[in-house]
């Protein structure tokens, strides 16, 4: 099945807890993590449609302040946001310093 893109891809920016709402349907091409403090004991950062999870699971527990990095996986059944329907979020734990710069494309 073929996808038509309908405009460049564009960034949203997450913080820890953070949403997004999409206004039209949109999918998830990747997603860079921006670490903002050092890692502690068990912090995770993951992005999800509200229900269900676009990637997976990162540990950051080791990372440092200002390292970046790739979250792994975008799974490809949760990818699609549809607006009044997904909810783009940033979920964090253990209170997980870092920032997600997710890179999305309109789709029709």
């Amino acid at each position: 099945m073929a996808t038509t893109f309908v405009a460049n891809p564009f960034v949203v920016i997450l913080g820890a807890g953070d949403t997004w709402a999409p206004p039209a349907k949109c999918r998830v091409l990747s997603v860079i993590g921006v670490m903002i403090g050092a890692g502690g004991a068990s912090d995770t950062t993951q992005i999800t449609d509200g229900a269900n999870a676009i990637t997976n699971a990162v540990d950051v527990s080791a990372k440092s302040d200002t390292d970046m990095f790739l979250y792994g996986q975008v799974n490809d059944a949760y990818y699609d946001l549809v607006p009044g329907t997904d909810t783009l979020t940033h979920v964090v734990v253990s209170a997980a310093a870092v920032i997600a710069v997710v890179v999305l494309a309109w789709v029709a």
